[in-house]
């Protein structure tokens, strides 16, 4: 996945080699505890490790990691110290040891760690932090954890070359993916950057010349010039540069919350696929009462009863969180007390028309699902603007009442089809979004809250030759939206 969060920050030069480790000898530290350390005082050198799984710290020609009975770990392993003290030495941050055990004291250097997860505690709640690449480790072992650029000079590790600049994450780890970043007066190896650089060359260095996947030029020092104006201006020419090499039939809309600003590309009117089902929800909360009337109807009690309510809600969360179809079909059937899909598409014809979604229609059953196919004509529509005022009515809590806006975005929130506009975003960054596809189509409309701002972004598209390019190309819409909107 692409990582499209924007950071400023100072690069730093620091390289290195890996240097001949030492090994270790088992080492006992008492002769009460048979083949424990737990008797062992700070005086000693050997201080237990907090939260790590009954392991210690020993001091003698340099530091290790041990065991309980005293043997040298063999396993490698990254531990998190706060502040720890041992012999006068602060450990404080990440540090990392190999199947030596010696969390190393010498100078920086790339390692490559495979798939170690930190140690919590047996009563976390959370999930290990899982290191996993290629890291610059300096004094002691630590991982150099703050985003920054460095250069490698013909650096040999594991097999792997490193020669260039390459850009390191906020966990100190070598993005390797292909990144565009924005850099700030960073200064690296008597080099100055100032803008927008791709890091997409072999093994993640900074790129001389070519293009980013999203299709926008590199130029010999690696800065991408489309981006160097960022705004709602300079981003619609972006898009319908991306968009113009792409087959099929596209439409893109695109809000900065904050600004107020917005674009439009191509807006038409689209089959819907599932992007029809965020217009059912809305409908459905305005017309609370009747649905519950119409459940309780079928389920020969009345409108207040439990079961009619929580029936109603797992209807309207499978919709949307899992996109089931028949939750769709039968919360339209459930619009009016005839329980009809036709006349609950009619219905909610009508509370579209006046909310001015001029491109939204209900007019046939979704499938696959259990219901027998019925229409009021071929298939549902929507357009990419009827999909973005939707979102902001429901973002600024005017869909319906304040109370029904919460429960909508809680809803959307909880998605679990996140395959396309997320994820070219960090995993940090929150997304309430719908998603629709089918064999010709391929949509996701989105509310973004970005660490600048929070925007709205609605793709849609059609008639694309090959569904996995299509998700492709809205992951590339993505990341060049939140770069430009979040620089």
């Amino acid at each position: 996945m692409r990582n499209h969060k924007r950071i400023k920050w100072a690069g730093i030069l620091l390289t290195g080699c890996l240097l001949t480790m030492t090994v270790l000898q088992p080492v006992r530290a008492d002769n009460t505890g048979e083949g424990s350390l737990s008797s062992v005082t700070e005086e000693s050198q050997i201080r237990p490790i907090p939260s790590s799984g009954g392991k210690y710290m020993l001091k003698s020609d340099g530091f290790y990691c041990l065991n309980e009975d005293g043997s040298k770990d063999a396993v490698p392993a990254v531990h998190y110290f706060d502040h720890f003290v041992i012999g006068g030495t602060v450990f404080n941050g990440y540090y990392y040891h190999d199947e030596s055990g010696r969390f190393k004291a010498e100078d920086t250097h790339l390692v490559h760690i495979k798939q170690v997860s930190l140690p919590v505690d047996d009563d976390s709640e959370s999930e290990a932090m899982v290191f996993d690449g290629f890291y610059m480790v300096s004094n002691l072992g630590k991982i150099s954890a703050a985003p920054q650029v460095r250069y490698l000079d013909h650096v040999n590790t594991d097999g792997t070359t490193f020669d260039g600049f390459y850009y390191f994450d906020q966990c100190g780890r070598l993005v390797q993916e292909g990144i565009i970043r924005y850099l700030e007066g960073v200064k690296c190896q008597e080099r100055e950057f100032s803008g927008w650089y791709y890091f997409g060359g072999t093994g993640g260095v900074l790129s001389q010349g070519g293009t980013t996947p999203e299709g926008l030029a590199v130029d010999e020092s690696g800065r991408v010039p489309d981006m160097e104006s960022p705004g709602i201006d300079n981003l619609k020419k972006t898009l319908e540069k991306l968009i113009s090499g792409y087959d099929g039939e596209w439409s893109v809309y695109v809000k900065d919350l904050g600004t107020g600003e917005e674009l439009v590309i191509n807006d038409k009117k689209m089959v819907s696929a599932s992007l029809i089902k965020a217009f059912v929800m809305a409908k459905t909360y305005d017309n609370m009462d009747v649905v519950y009337s119409t459940q309780a109807a079928r389920l020969n009690t009345t409108p207040d009863n439990e079961a009619v309510m929580k029936k109603v809600e797992n209807l309207l969360t499978n919709m949307i969180t899992v996109s089931d179809n028949e939750s769709f079909n039968e919360l339209v059937r459930l619009q009016t007390e005839y329980y009809d899909f036709a006349l609950g598409a009619r219905t909610i014809n009508r509370y579209l028309r006046k909310e001015g979604y001029s491109s939204t229609s209900v007019l046939h059953t979704l499938a696959p699902s259990s219901s027998s196919p019925v229409g009021i004509g071929e298939s549902n529509t929507t357009s990419v603007t009827d999909c973005g005022r939707l979102l902001e009515s429901i973002y600024r809590k005017k869909c319906v009442s304040k109370k029904a806006s919460k429960q909508m975005l809680e809803l959307l929130l909880a998605q679990n089809n996140t395959t396309k506009i997320p994820t070219a975003l960090d995993a940090g960054i929150s997304v309430a979004n719908k998603t629709g596809e089918n064999d010709s189509v391929q949509h996701d409309i989105a509310i973004v809250y970005g660490e600048k701002t929070d925007y709205i972004l609605c793709v849609m598209s059609e008639e694309c030759k090959n569904e996995n390019d299509a998700i492709e190309h809205i992951r590339s819409i993505s990341g060049v939206v939140y770069d430009y909107l979040n620089w």
